[in-house]
């Protein structure tokens, strides 16, 4: 079967479609406490790492280092990604019209085929960051060493754009992960080829506002661009899927 071309999207019409969501009721004042509840197992995470490494690590050396990387490790897969899954999913229905409320941030422990969902996703997540950040701290070791200087500063630079290039190429091709697992449905399929376009498009599209969001301490990432993103995500994929739908329509016709 030929692949259907799907161009591009409208980022001022997606940007904008996103703040008109976030304008209706409640919608964007609960999305931020709903974020604002998501980011609160940093505080544990902060507390966990003062005992460990005030008292237990002096004590037990490489073990109880080790034993508290693994429990953080199991925190954050277990615990702390499963409630973005919950907010992930008030973005969703409020993209789709619906009233939200607060308490369905903990939507991902409502029950154990919700649970498992979640775990698929955090763990989706988990693995692509992961293999990210252990390639920026290896490359950092391998080039840097404990000399530095400008020219392995340089080389560092190239090395880990080269890398970001690549990672990309694995990573974004699960682009379309979450809206599967949160709308489930057959088309999705389909959109997989267009997953990596998509992905550099929609992270573009954001990039300034991510940038501003540095200058302002966070106070615009989280009053404004995760919140708008998290809907602008669901929008586009929706949008995306239809399209879909509609060509291969044509297409059997």
């Amino acid at each position: 079967m030929k692949q259907i071309r799907i161009g591009g999207f409208q980022k001022r019409l997606l940007l904008g479609e996103s703040r008109e969501i976030l304008g209706q009721g409640a919608n964007r004042i609960t999305l931020i406490l709903a974020i604002m509840v998501c980011v609160s197992p940093l505080l544990l995470f902060v507390s966990m790492s003062n005992v460990f490494e005030g008292i237990l690590i002096p004590l037990h050396g490489a073990v109880a280092e080790a034993c508290g990387w693994l429990l953080r490790q199991l925190l954050i897969v277990l615990f702390a990604l499963p409630l973005w899954v919950g907010a992930l999913s008030m973005a969703s229905r409020a993209e789709s019209g619906e009233e939200i409320v607060l308490a369905e941030v903990f939507d991902g422990f409502s029950g154990g085929k919700r649970y498992r969902t979640s775990l698929a996703i955090s763990w989706s997540v988990y693995w692509r960051v992961g293999i990210l950040a252990v390639g920026i701290r290896f490359l950092a070791l391998v080039i840097l060493g404990e000399r530095g200087g400008l020219a392995r500063g340089i080389l560092l630079i190239i090395a880990l754009a080269l890398f970001g290039f690549l990672w990309s190429a694995l990573a974004f091709r699960g682009f379309f992960g979450v809206y599967a697992c949160l709308r489930p449905s057959p088309s999705v399929r389909k959109m997989l080829p267009y997953a990596r376009s998509l992905a550099w498009g929609y992270l573009l599209a954001y990039l300034p506002r991510l940038l501003l969001s540095l200058l302002t301490f966070g106070v615009l990432l989280l009053a404004d661009t995760l919140p708008s993103m998290l809907v602008a995500y669901f929008r586009l994929c929706r949008k995306l899927n239809e399209k879909t739908t509609q060509s291969e329509e044509l297409i059997n016709e």
